[in-house]
């Protein structure tokens, strides 16, 4: 049940911030659709890749948010993701987003918004059904996905792998973390920049109205503390929305093997629960 439809699944490590890829060898039924521009800020466009599924549709669909600290990755990093939904019947997207420090936040978040903007005013030509959008997204990518749910309540689940829920919690502000990736997005650290930090965290939000949430995370996560996956998902649920937290045991940011097929499969169920029924 697990695995079904995935092929051959591998792991990729990314430096920082990083989490888990899928990979697999892509359908050959899949349409493919590569450097779609769905938004031009300033003299900067920014592209998508999308991936059909065979048949008239109208189809759920699935934007994939990319890993890299909010200061590095891209789209193509989820190339065969798109691949697997596609052949499971969703319409899958990954938008690439704006990076820091050139852009600080909340330019990231703002383009993910725009992700799900186009593609609702384009269901009609992509197969989309414009109810049914989910969104997933890898560590920082996930925490995208997580504010982008909160702000544009057009999202109806969302699944956040390895995701930071609190950018203020010393746990996860470490000096390393600090340096590498949230001064960058922010512009300065903690001290000078707080507000800003608790204002971009999900665990600060206002969470009445969220989407169903599924949230997966390591029990040995040294990058991002499990128990903000909990305590989101406590406060989701206190407010009267659906969350679940899913604990791989002795897994850190990133895992596989027996644990990354489980995620997976979690991922798919979760998805299939709150997207298939039209």
């Amino acid at each position: 049940m697990i695995a079904r439809g995935l092929g051959v699944v591998v792991l990729l490590l990314m430096a920082g911030l990083s989490v888990l890829v899928w990979a697999t060898t892509p359908p050959r039924d899949k349409a493919l659709a590569e450097e779609v521009v769905y938004r031009k800020v300033g003299d900067k466009e920014l592209a998508l890749d999308l991936a059909l599924p065979t048949g008239t549709g109208p189809f759920p669909a699935v934007i994939c948010l990319h890993p890299g600290g909010w200061v590095s990755g891209s789209r193509k990093l989820l190339s065969n993701t798109l691949g697997v939904l596609a052949k499971r019947g969703y319409v899958a997207v990954a938008p690439d987003y704006r990076l820091a420090p050139q852009h600080r936040y909340p330019a990231c978040l703002d383009d993910c918004k725009a992700a799900v903007a186009w593609l609702r005013e384009h269901a009609e030509k992509y197969k989309v059904d414009p109810k049914r959008i989910g969104l997933i997204g890898l560590s920082a990518g996930g925490h995208l996905a997580l504010m982008t749910a909160l702000e544009d309540r057009h999202v109806q689940a969302v699944c956040a792998f390895s995701a930071p829920c609190d950018l203020s919690d010393p746990k996860l502000a470490t000096a390393e973390t600090v340096r590498r990736h949230l001064e960058p997005l922010f512009g300065g650290g903690p001290e000078t920049h707080g507000q800003a930090y608790k204002k971009a965290s999900p665990v600060h939000a206002e969470l009445k109205g969220m989407p169903p949430v599924l949230l997966m995370v390591g029990s040995e996560d040294q990058n991002v503390p499990p128990r903000q996956s909990e305590e989101l998902a406590r406060q989701v649920n206190r407010a009267g929305g659906a969350a679940r937290v899913v604990i791989l045991q002795g897994e850190g940011h990133t895992w596989k093997r027996e644990n990354l097929l489980r995620s997976i499969g979690e991922m798919l169920l979760f998805l299939d629960d709150h997207l298939r029924q039209p």
